[in-house]
């Protein structure tokens, strides 16, 4: 699955069986071909290149990326008129993915098969025993990041086929969905640590500059680093995306305090100006002989949020 050119790739079995009365034959006990531990009932195999000889229903693949790849492929005769042909592909399909529970989200992808050349007064569609799909027991389906959960069939748009009438088609639903374990350890998780360790910067004193910046930066760019790494999987959406959104929020949680921290500097700041200044009026007042003036001045007193001010005490 390539979540960010929304394609699925799918390796399978293509089984296609049809009845074509002109390719009827003897049975063995009519004199025609000996049947075989092999072929018991009379039919005989033949290569893929021999398929063009014979009549094969126009067929195709409608969401497709590339071109299908056949990797191998072979057909059998059967003397009712029976065909049967087996092909392994290798099948890119198109598939509109929605990403808004990343990343537990669950994707449906359909594979339609629709007659490119017959209409439906011509052929029709259906699947062998009412069985979209099978699984052995034991089949590991899926990948490293996504599980296989099943295989079903849906009603397939007549207009997906390209005629404007008449359009014959089949259609298989994947769905899949992803496993989120290691969204967990290694994005959410460490995610939250930089928010929880920046907030720990409460109890660092103002003074400490190095320790203060270090600690919020650091943090800052990790958490942006992980929403580069999560944006290169995923397309340009524009819509919500439960992962990126709470990465932003960490992130924002971070960026408040690099504000809380430029503001209280600046108030040091303030604080240390206003203190030379009272200074300055304190000696020239001594000068003046106005000893008998007092000033108070408070700033950041307690807390970081409280306001400051410098009014003169009554005299």
């Amino acid at each position: 699955v390539d979540s960010a050119k929304q394609t699925l790739t799918v390796e399978l079995f293509v089984r296609t069986v049809w009845h074509d009365p002109r390719h009827r034959y003897n049975e063995s006990d009519e004199g025609g071909c000996f049947a075989t531990y092999l072929s018991p009932q009379g039919e005989v195999g033949f290569a893929e290149a021999q398929l063009k000889h014979i009549w094969t229903p126009g067929l195709t693949i409608t969401n497709v990326a590339v071109p299908e790849q056949i990797l191998y492929s072979a057909f059998w005769l059967f003397p009712d008129g029976l065909t049967w042909w087996t092909r392994k592909s290798m099948v890119i399909l198109t598939c509109a993915m929605n990403f808004k529970m990343f990343p537990y989200d669950v994707q449906l992808c359909p594979m339609n098969i629709a007659g490119w050349r017959d209409l439906s007064s011509d052929i029709s569609l259906g699947f062998r025993d009412n069985t979209p799909s099978k699984f052995t027991e034991g089949d590991i389906a899926g990948t490293v990041e996504w599980d296989l959960i099943t295989v079903s069939s849906t009603d397939f748009n007549p207009e997906q086929s390209g005629f404007a009438w008449g359009g014959v088609g089949i259609c298989w639903l994947f769905e899949l969905k992803r496993r989120a374990k290691y969204y967990e350890l290694y994005v959410i998780m460490p995610a939250s640590l930089f928010v929880l360790i920046s907030w720990a910067s409460f109890f660092i004193s103002r003074v400490a500059v190095p320790a203060q910046v270090a600690v919020t930066i650091i943090w800052f760019l990790s958490i942006s680093g992980q929403i580069a790494s999560i944006l290169s999987r995923l397309p340009s959406v524009s819509g919500e995306v439960k992962m990126l959104s709470f990465l932003s929020c960490s992130q924002a949680f971070v960026l408040a305090l690099i504000v809380e921290y430029t503001a209280c500097n600046f108030l040091d700041q303030i604080q240390a100006l206003t203190a030379k200044a009272l200074e300055k009026i304190k000696k020239e007042s001594e000068e003046e002989g106005r000893t008998n003036v007092n000033y108070r001045f408070e700033i950041c007193k307690g807390k970081r949020q409280t306001p400051f001010y410098f009014v003169p005490a009554s005299s």
